[in-house]
């Protein structure tokens, strides 16, 4: 559903990107990959961007092997002074590289201005050793 819905609980495809075997990027990002089916696709809802904009932390991870096929799925979320998590959104990818966990934290920025908030300026990033996720993080909010 690219629509996004009235209600604040219904899911929505925030962004995504599709390319064909015989497609290649534009620009040096996924040299090696060139010639396969490349997917990244973000989902969310209004109510839990709503909670990622008051978030000064981020934290990314991503498992394998919930599908057949063994793609990643990766989640961002963020914890309150409960230590509760809260998740921004979800999404699946061909790969979990760098470059998909840069679509996926400026998926969050598109998240806020389609619900007209300010853009996220997270003060940390929360993670596992996966330089992936943090060299995203890095790329996407220009922080260490």
């Amino acid at each position: 559903n690219l629509n996004i819905p009235t209600d604040p609980n219904k899911p929505f495809v925030v962004s995504h990107k599709i390319l064909y075997n015989d497609e290649v990027y534009e620009d040096d990002q996924d040299i090696e990959d060139d010639g396969e089916n490349k997917f990244r696709i973000f989902i969310s809802f209004i109510c839990l961007l709503n909670i990622a904009s008051t978030s000064s932390h981020i934290h990314g991870n991503a498992t394998h092997k919930l599908v057949w096929q063994g793609y990643p799925v990766l989640i961002v979320e963020t914890t309150d002074l409960n230590k509760s998590f809260h998740p921004f959104g979800l999404a699946t990818c061909s790969n979990g590289k760098t470059e998909d966990f840069e679509i996926i934290f400026n998926s969050i920025q598109i998240g806020m201005q389609v619900i007209n908030k300010d853009l996220l300026k997270p003060t940390a990033s929360i993670s596992d050793v996966a330089d992936a996720i943090k060299n995203g993080f890095r790329n996407v909010f220009n922080n260490e």
